[in-house]
């Protein structure tokens, strides 16, 4: 039988650290079964009035509160008054002692304030109406029985007004419950609030911050008169001057000032009775405490809102106490700290949204009363909203500086919530403005950065001038006039203004406002980028280029030097850069630079045929010039290439088997090189890829007679590397490093996939086609061979095949004699991971290349279709996944059936059926009808998608061949037509069901139709 010594012991045993696993089990359940006992709680309440051990108390407690949960209408009226006094006491005897109060732990007073609220809303509706009085009579001299009385009201709160409720039942109890409370108890728990707060000094500071807490909750739900009174205000103002209590004291504050009320004149009325702006306004916030100062910024943010609120129902003097919160708030905005300012913002944007709300109401009524053109011209930005504005945006231009040691390619958490706040907060603002005011917002960023570029070029001039007359005196450079978070931030302003200009097409925005031509203009004039080569300045710029790329429509004299800022990024020339702001240019600017640039070069290739001769002559000459740069990036180096064959040797003796790292930056020497000496920082295979695909698509712009040139250099240079791999095969095969050096070889013939993806638009262009075909044609050669080294390798094989299969198309003809060799390898090394890929690609090039690839199909069929029928008898498990490249499908029974069923249909409707009639394959025959009339059964691990393929595979195949094969009659009529009656007669046939209509109506009836 348990007593109290045992649960004790037991308790013991459970907390002691030197206890064993299997004790600590064997006492768990000791204690459960206690707990779940019928006597447990008459046990448990014994032993709490004789311990102050916390674990044993808290023990005591969890069986106290099983029991509410568990057995409550069990439990006898004796037994609930039994604990009702049990924890009324507790608190009054013991809490009430200072030194028997700070033995307690925080979890068991937490439990007693939890149990007593469950005690409170089972009772407090039918027997206990004095629960408050009860409670309110523990409250003696000592902190301890303000502390559980402040306790139980939080949890209280929680419990009926804050916690989630789905129970239809238990939302009714609490809404009576709070009722009931506002009828008769909480002018008496107001009461005990304002006289402790009033003597708050008496009291510790916890306690005190705690009822405040308290109180904070309860706003939202009891009459706003208790709190909103004058008594309490001036002491809740009063603590504003207390720094352990500022916190709490805005948070009532805030919750008086957010009260939900029906009518805006009376939240009108309390932001006027509260005179919290003024307040607010007179309260020192550069003592340094940015928490308090971060809070206040959130109390002027939500009182800004419910004026705007009140604005917009037109409530009588609102627009004026509006701006005089705007002004506040503006204060708060002008802190350093942006965890301070950003609390403000979302007033700040929603004042300008209304601004812009009300500028389109009173032009719309303008113009309802008048015909005149004038009328509907953009509302004129007052004086008091030009002060303001200006205000705003100077304080906007100083937020969006980056700190000087912000990284671009690794921030850090501070860095990242900095870009956070940027973008949520600070360019939303930028938008709203603009919104309410696009000219003037253009027009005052204008005028600033105009002036930026003026002073930047006249440094320019001062130093080219006395460095022509030999001064030796120092001068003020461009770069010490301005810093580049300045530079940066104001070209940030000039790319957020086009976007959120009041318009959805940016580009004839920018054709039609010559302003934004001009402000682009300026920046390339001062060549800002040559002055501020950090990183985020740059990233920045080429959002701009991006915006603006319509720009260079117009004055494509300027593309030779955005050209040349995109060439510097890529290939990591910005040595200025290197010692000014202590690193180099990283992956993240490099990896955007491919993409605008590529982004640009769509852009102007797709306007090149609107151009003029010249204007097209021009196009070229840019193209040439970026083509010629970036393929001195992918050259390697004399040095590079030692490093390379270093690499090679670490292969072979295994030493870099767990560095795959090591061994891509060094193999990858081809694209990590450049002229001229400069030191560059070598790429990894992603951007080598973006390179190859900015290549191809400038190798496009560029003159047709330079097309063969600039493919040969390009690709050569990955050819040469393979061909290396492939020389050096019989030393890397056998060693452990052979999946490391696949993925390199994957990653070359990716980067060429990549350069050739532009060229589909040459499918017509024979003359075009005709000049890449050598080459094309070479470095498939290359891509077969670098797979026959290692054909087991998944990777290997999947970026291989892929290129096969994207070449096609340009190569045609000339592909063949490549896929003589390549088809067969594949098929050998056909196994379930990458068998629907494969058959995938197969058919494809059967679509693509028609009766021209019936030969290989010949040569190969009877190897394929003997490993496909071994991979689908072999047993798969439904839950396994794999990746098999494009789409990631999970690989299954179903999947490859599908396949192998659409390539059997595209051969025989492609012209090629004369694989299944050659000497070769026509032993075969039977077996394909075979595996076909299997597919047009019913079966629960076929779907329709499948029935219809088998059916249309047998139309094809009787239309093809009917007259030419012996046994296409006999087939028909003993097991076509057969199979077409079994189907559309089966039990599982659903003749509800669409797709199996249309599978009977559409593919059966088409093949006794033919």
């Amino acid at each position: 039988e348990p007593s109290k010594d045992s649960i004790c012991n037991a308790l013991f045993v459970l907390y002691n650290a030197s206890s064993s696993q299997s004790q600590r089990s064997a006492v768990d359940q000791y204690l459960q079964s206690v707990k779940e006992s019928e006597h447990g709680l008459k046990i448990t309440i014994d032993l709490f009035q004789n311990t102050m051990e916390s674990p044993v108390l808290f023990y005591c407690l969890i069986v106290m509160e099983h029991n509410i949960d568990k057995r409550y209408h069990e439990l006898g009226q004796d037994s609930l008054m039994t604990m009702n006094k049990l924890l009324l006491s507790f608190i009054e005897k013991v809490c009430s002692q200072q030194s028997l109060f700070a033995s307690i732990q925080l979890n068991v007073r937490e439990k007693i304030a939890q149990i007593l609220v469950k005690l409170m809303k089972r009772q407090y509706l039918q027997s206990w109406h004095s629960f408050f009085k009860d409670l309110g009579d523990t409250l003696q001299h000592g902190d301890g029985c303000l502390d559980m009385y402040f306790r139980v009201l939080q949890d209280l709160n929680w419990s009926i007004h804050e916690a989630p409720c789905d129970c239809a039942d238990e939302l009714s109890v609490n809404t009576a419950i709070k009722d009931r409370m506002r009828e008769n108890d909480l002018q008496s728990i107001v009461e005990i609030w304002y006289v402790f707060l009033a003597n708050y000094q008496q009291y510790k500071v916890e306690v005190t911050r705690k009822c405040l807490e308290t109180i904070d909750k309860f706003i939202a739900w009891i009459d706003i008169g208790y709190i909103s009174a004058p008594r309490f205000v001036h002491i809740l103002y009063a603590l504003l001057n207390v720094s352990a209590l500022q916190e709490q004291s805005v948070d009532c504050l805030y919750e008086l000032v957010i009260k939900r009320m029906d009518d805006t004149q009376k939240k009108f009325d309390l932001v006027q009775a509260l005179n919290i702006v003024a307040v607010i306004s007179n309260i020192d916030i550069d003592s340094g405490n940015d928490a308090f100062a971060e809070a206040l910024s959130g109390l002027m943010d939500a009182v800004g809102l419910q004026m705007i609120g009140c604005c917009k129902d037109e409530v009588v003097g609102a627009q004026s106490l509006l701006f005089e919160c705007y002004n506040v708030a503006l204060r708060y905005f002008s802190h350093p700290s942006f965890k301070v300012n950003q609390e403000c913002c979302e007033f700040l944007y929603s004042f300008w949204s209304l601004i812009k709300r009300q500028n389109d109401r009173n032009r719309s009524q303008h113009r309802n009363h008048s015909t005149s053109s004038a009328s509907a011209n953009e509302a004129q930005i007052s004086e008091r909203e030009k002060l303001i504005f200006n205000h705003t945006v100077e304080l906007i231009s100083r937020h969006l500086c980056y700190p000087n040691e912000y990284d671009l390619n690794d921030p850090d958490e501070a860095e990242a919530e900095f870009d956070k706040y940027r973008k949520s907060k600070l360019d939303k603002l930028i938008d709203s403005m603009t919104r309410a005011y696009p000219d003037y917002m253009l027009d005052l960023i204008g005028a600033h950065f105009v002036q930026t570029c003026q002073c930047i070029t006249s440094a320019d001039c001062n130093e080219d001038r006395k460095r022509d007359e030999n001064t030796t005196s120092s001068s003020s450079s461009s770069s010490s006039t301005y810093t580049w978070q300045s530079i940066e931030s104001d070209l940030h302003f000039i790319y957020k203004i086009c976007e959120d200009y009041n318009t959805r097409h940016i580009d004839e925005l920018i054709r039609n406002n010559a302003k934004f031509g001009q402000l682009f203009e300026c920046s390339l004039s001062a060549n800002i980028c040559a002055h501020y080569t950090h990183p985020k300045v740059l990233l920045t710029y080429f959002d701009i280029i991006h915006r603006y790329n319509v720009f260079f429509e117009l004055h494509p004299e300027h593309l030779p030097q955005v050209l040349q800022l995109f060439v510097m990024c890529i290939q990591q020339q910005s040595t200025t850069h290197l010692h000014t702001y202590g690193h180099v240019i990283g992956d993240t600017l490099r990896a955007r630079a491919c993409y605008f640039l590529q982004k640009l070069m769509a852009k102007l290739y797709a306007a090149q045929c609107g151009q003029s001769e010249a204007g097209a002559a021009a196009m070229h000459g840019y193209a040439d010039l970026v083509v010629g740069r970036l393929s001195r990036a992918l050259c390697a180096t004399e040095s590079q290439s030692i490093e390379y064959a270093h690499a090679i040797a670490s292969i072979t003796s295994g030493r870099v088997q767990q560095n795959r790292s090591q061994l891509n930056m060094h193999t990858q020497s081809p694209v990590g090189g450049g002229g001229g000496g400069v030191a560059q920082a070598r790429f990894d295979t992603d951007d080598v890829k973006n390179i190859c695909a900015v290549l191809g698509q400038l190798v496009l712009l560029s003159s047709t007679d330079k097309l063969h040139a600039h493919s040969s250099t390009i690709c050569g240079i990955f050819v040469t590397e393979l061909k290396n791999y492939i020389a050096s095969v019989e030393q890397w095969r056998h060693c452990n490093s052979c999946d490391v050096v696949c993925d390199v070889m994957c990653g070359y013939i990716g980067c060429v996939q990549n350069f050739f993806k532009p060229f589909d638009k040459l499918q017509d262009n024979h003359d075009a086609c005709k000049l890449i075909k050598s080459i094309l044609s070479e470095f498939t050669g290359v891509v077969i061979k670098s797979y026959a080294c290692m054909p087991t390798n998944d990777h290997l094989r999947k970026d291989s095949i892929t290129f096969l299969h994207k070449i096609v198309s340009l190569l045609r003809d000339d592909i063949l004699h490549h896929l003589h060799a390549a088809l067969p390898l594949y098929v050998q090394f056909l196994q379930r991971n990458n068998c629907v890929l494969t058959l995938q690609i197969i058919t494809n090039i059967v679509i693509c290349l028609r009766h021209a690839v019936v030969p290989i199909l010949d040569s190969l069929f009877v190897t394929l279709f003997e490993n496909v029928s071994n991979i689908l008898s072999a047993s798969f498990n439904s839950d396994t996944v794999q990746n098999i490249g494009l789409e990631h499908d999970k690989i299954n029974k179903l999947d490859i059936q599908k396949h192998f069923y659409t390539f059997i249909l595209k051969t025989f409707q492609c012209g090629c059926f004369q694989i299944f009639l050659s000497t070769k394959n026509a032993a075969h025959f039977d077996k394909v009808i075979a595996c076909v009339l299997k597919g047009c059964v019913i079966r629960h691990d076929l779907d329709v998608s499948v029935y219809k393929s088998c059916f249309s595979i047998l139309k094809e195949m009787l239309l093809a061949i009917k007259n030419t094969h012996p046994g296409m009659k006999d087939l028909f009529c003993n097991k076509v037509t057969k199979i077409t009656f079994d189907f559309a007669f089966d039990a599982k046939y659903k003749a509800h069901n669409p797709d199996f209509e249309r599978t009977l109506k559409t593919h059966i009836f088409d093949i006794h139709h033919w």
